[in-house]
Order: structure tokens, then sequence, then C-alpha cells
């Protein structure tokens, strides 16, 4: 016995339990601790259960009949049993039983021995999960999506992965080994002093392959440009850096989708122009003094609502491309043209005196007169400026709408004259309509109208119905008045639209406006059978059964079928057999009685 109350045996157990060490499996481990155990205190029973952080479970028992006998010795807890929870029973437990009740001198080499263990088993737990965070992290740097190179603590790159040769083209990895991070031109110093401080950056930047190329750096398969997103931390053990890791993402994609969202914020989607978000913004920033004088013109396209109505919206759409070409040929580069509304433009001129915006107006009419559409492209325009920094920028805009409404009241008659006369050329042009054939029906519904003594205003709209019944025919397809065979039952549906065609287009006339519903109505018939509404008798309007008789007419008298004078008394005999059928009897009777052999031939 020595002074520190252990014997010669004492300090032999003491040896074999520093000797003891962890081998290859949990298994031997196992029966080294169960050998130990049984021949230096004599234990006759030993369980060690152990718990990994994950929880999954290892067990080793030794004397044990079944794990009941265990679960009852731990809630007993004879004085011949020994139990120690391994990291406070956070890695599980080991239960250790003799024959006879264990001394306190037992206890604490039991201690001991326990210690032991546990330290061992800690050290092998670290071992592992560092074992696996090194084959995750290798596994996370192998098949990331995402571009990674590792860099020593000298900033040369040492290793990269797959990801980072796909978006770099690299064919031969060996080819970028040794790159300095630090001398990447995409750094700018007060990076490059952050990362050797130890702090991380980030940035994005546009990559240029094709300057790879002509330097030489390295061999890619890739051309053109790209954007990336580039995220480098140092690597810290104790404080000291020991490397760099780069994370790299083509933002390529991203980037174009943001200049897209960027670009349907602040323009028109049909023109192409900025929109008005973006001109009310660019207004607040140039209603500085600097900017003096400040211009804006204003403009309203005419006609767009007749041809989104007759033509259809693509049509519309055209015509807003066609006035926005002309506005940006007619305008300066640093000039900012709006579409205000849905007719509406809007320009604002900076360091523009009145005089020049005035110009400007003058050359966007004269662009709109050399145009040769078959709708005549005109535009509305007023112009103010802005010469006293003191003045209300949102006055000038409102002087600038009031000089284009003056314009659009005092030109809207013109306006309105020059579409109608373009779109009667186009239904004479495209359809199957000529001059002579609205004379000669206007001259023959005039008689009757004079017959049934009609008022002034009556007769004015029999003349115009004369000439425009048919003007819905201008929204048709032109080869369905080329085909020379019939048309489909589809066709026909198609041909039937133009009275609603010409009703919206008569409504948007002030001088037609009075004909409107004649011409919505004449095709209907006498029993109710006609398009669109299926109108029967006199609740079709009397104009309207007037032009029904005498268009019909005049059809059969100039088809192929009625040549002479002689057939036009067949055509009169056909018009009476659809009396009362499609035809108003009473107007049949009195066109027949206006109508002989010799009216019949002038």
């Amino acid at each position: 016995m020595n002074n520190t109350g252990f014997n010669i045996y004492d300090l032999f157990v003491f040896y074999e339990i520093a000797s003891l060490s962890y081998p290859q499996g949990f298994d031997e481990f196992m029966e080294e601790i169960t050998e130990k155990s049984t021949r230096l205190f004599g234990t006759r029973r030993l369980a060690v259960v152990l718990l990994s952080e994950n929880g999954e479970k290892k067990e080793h028992y030794f004397g044990f009949k079944s794990k009941q006998n265990l679960e009852e010795m731990l809630m007993i807890k004879p004085e011949n049993s020994f139990v120690y929870y391994l990291d406070g029973g956070r890695l599980g437990f080991m239960y250790f039983e003799n024959d006879h009740k264990i001394s306190l001198r037992g206890n604490k080499l039991y201690s001991i021995f326990s210690k032991r263990i546990e330290e061992l088993l800690k050290a092998k737990f670290m071992e592992q999960n560092i074992k696996e965070s090194e084959e995750k992290f290798k596994n996370i740097f192998l098949q990331s999506p995402l571009g990674i190179e590792i860099y020593d603590k000298n900033g040369r790159l040492l290793e990269v992965n797959r990801a980072f040769m796909e978006i770099f083209g690299v064919v031969n990895p060996d080819e970028v080994k040794g790159f300095r991070l630090f001398e990447d031109h995409n750094l700018q110093e007060d990076q490059k002093a952050k990362l050797l401080g130890g702090e991380a950056v980030r940035y994005e930047t546009e990559f240029d392959f094709d300057i790879v190329k002509s330097i030489r750096l390295y061999n890619t398969k890739k051309s053109g440009r790209m954007h990336i997103d580039c995220s480098i931390t140092p690597l810290k053990l104790n404080y000291e850096i020991y490397g760099y890791i780069v994370i790299v993402q083509d933002i390529t994609e991203r980037k174009r989708n943001e200049e897209k969202i960027r670009y349907l914020t602040f323009h028109d989607n049909v023109t192409g122009l900025y929109n008005r978000h973006y001109f009310e913004e660019e207004l607040k920033r140039l209603d500085v003094e600097r900017q003096l004088p400040l211009s804006m013109i204003i403009g309203d396209l005419n006609g767009l609502k007749l041809v989104n109505d007759t033509f259809g919206h693509f049509e519309g759409d055209e015509l807003l491309k066609k006035i926005a070409d002309i506005l940006r040929r007619a305008c300066r580069k640093e000039d900012i043209i709006a579409r205000w509304g849905g007719d509406e433009f809007a320009i604002l001129l900076p360091k523009t005196g009145k005089k020049t915006a005035e110009q400007i107006c003058m050359r966007i009419e004269n662009f709109c007169r050399e145009d040769e559409g078959r709708i005549p492209l005109s535009i509305a325009l007023g112009c103010a400026t802005k010469e006293n920094h003191l003045e209300d920028i949102n006055e000038v805009l409102n002087r600038a709408e009031d000089a284009m409404y003056r314009q659009k009241s005092m030109e809207g008659s013109e306006v309105r004259k020059r579409l109608l006369l373009a779109l009667k050329r186009t239904l004479l042009e495209n359809t199957d309509e000529t001059e002579e054939h609205m004379d000669r029906i206007k001259n023959l519904a005039l008689k009757m109208a004079e017959k049934l003594r009609l008022s002034e205003e009556q007769l004015n709209s029999v003349k115009l119905l004369a000439e425009f019944h048919d003007i819905g025919k201008v929204a048709v397809p032109e080869d369905l008045f080329r085909k020379g065979k019939p048309p489909t039952s589809d066709e026909i549906i198609l041909m039937q639209k133009h009275v609603e065609t010409g009703y919206r287009i008569a409504i948007s006339f002030p001088e037609l406006a009075g004909i409107a519903e004649a011409i919505l109505h004449h095709h209907e018939r006498w029993d109710g059978k006609g398009y669109p509404k299926g109108l029967k008798g006199e609740e079709i309007p009397i104009l309207a059964r007037i032009i029904s008789i005498v268009d019909s007419y005049d059809e059969l008298i100039h088809s192929m079928s009625y040549e002479n004078n002689a057939d036009c008394i067949g055509a009169l005999r056909e018009i009476k057999r659809n009396s009362g059928i499609i035809f108003d009897p009473e107007l049949v009777d009195l066109f027949m009685s206006i109508n002989d052999s010799t009216s019949l031939n002038h």
C-alpha cells in the first residue's frame, strides 16, 4: 500500500485500464471490455447500451438471459451492481454486476474504468462525425449544382467541382488549377481587404467567354457572355485563415427575366414606348430648373375605336404601333415618348422651347400625311412649355391637354370625313360593291321615299343608306368576294356579320348615326327569318325595308341571269313572289307601281 491509498494490484489495474483502446469495430471493443472487466473486477454480468446522434442504438450483453433481466436490475439497483451513464446519458449507459457487494474501492475502480471507456467512445464518435462530415462535404462539393472553387490561404486555386467546369465550360480542370484569387479583376480593392481580414464578400458580374479565348486563359467550349453571382468566404481554424471557398452561380436567365420584368414595368407592351407610370416618374425627375425650358406634347390618335370596332383589336394594335414609330422618327433620342392611355400619347422634351416643340408637332403631322394605309393616320396634338421654375408642372400638362382637345374639336369633322372616305374607298376596292350600284339603288329608293311622302330628313337618310348600307363589308376578308364558288356555312356566318360591323361604324360617325339602325336591319325578312335579330313585319325600320327591296332588285337585274330588259320583268316577278315573305307587301306593291318597262330599262 502506498501513500495514494492504492496497492500494487491497483496500479496493475490502472495500467490495464490505460492500455484499453478502441479496435476496428464495435464488437471487438465490447469483447475487450468484457474480457478486462471479468478479469480485473470479477464481473459476472455486463450490459453496454450506446446511443448515436441519429438515434441509432447499439447493445452488448454478457451474462444476461434477456433484456427484461437488465430492466429489473436497473430498477432495483442491487449493492453488487455499478451503473455508469456515458456523457450524462447522452451516449448511453454501462451496467456491471459482481457476485458480491461492490466495495467503495471497487466503485472507484469501476468509475475509472468507465471513464476510460467513455473517453474512447467520445473519441471514436468524434472521428466518425469528422469522417461523415468529410464525406458529406465531398458529396456536396461533387454533386452541388453550384460551382465551387477551393483556394489555399495564399489564394491559389486547388480544386473545382463538376458544376464549376460546366458553368465556365472548362474542358480540363488542370488548366485552371493554380489561378490566383486576388488577381481576379472583378474583385475590388475593398473586397480584397475584407477577405484578407476574414470577411466574406459577394458580387455579381458579367463573364465574357470571348475574352477568355482571345487571351487563351483556358480552353472553353462556351462563347458569348453570362452573368454570374459569386460568393467568397474565408475558411478559418482557430481564427487563422487556411483557405477560401468560392461559390459561383450562373444567373444569366435570372438577369434576362429581371430585364423583362423591368421592361414590362416601364414600357407599354403594344407599342414598346414608355408607359404612363414611367412618364410620370420622369416628369418628377426632370421638373427642375436646369432642365428648363421643359416642353411636353399630348396627342390623341384619331380613329382607334373605329378601327377596333371594325377590323378588330389586332388591326387597332397595328395602328398604335404605326403611330408609335412615327413619334420615334419625329422626336430626338433624349425625348421621352410614352403611351399615356388607350389612344393618348405624351412626349416630354427637356431643355426644349415652345418653337422647337411646335416643329416636332409639325414633323409628326407630316409623317402622318405621308402614310398610305387604308385608314388615314392622324393624331390631334397639343403642346405647352414650362419656362419658369415656380410654375406648377401639372398646369403645363393641363395646358397641353387643352390645346390637344381644341385641335381635335376644330379638325374633328375633317378627320371624320377623311376616315369615312377611306372606308368607302376600301369598300369599293375590296368588295363587290360599285359606285354604279350605289347610284342605281339611291334613285330607286328615293322614288319610293317620295311616293311615301317621307320627310326631308328621311330622304337624306335614304341617300346615305344607299351609299353606306354595306359599309360593314370592309371588315369581311377580301378573298370571300373573289372565290367564284358558293360560300361555306362558316363563310356565310362571317359575311352576315357585316351588318353589325356596319352598325358600329355608323354610330362612330355623327353623319351616319341616323341610319345605324337601318344598316343593322336591312337583311331582316318580313316573315322574321332574317338576320341579325330576326325582326318581323313592321318591327323592321321602314328605311331598311325600302333598301332591302331596291338592293335585291338591282342585284337580280345585274347578275348573270338577267341581261336584258325582258329579264328585268323576271326580276320584278321574283320581288313580287317574295312579297310578304322577305319583303314588305305594301312596299312591294309601291315598288311595282313605279316601275314599268321603260323605267326599268333606264
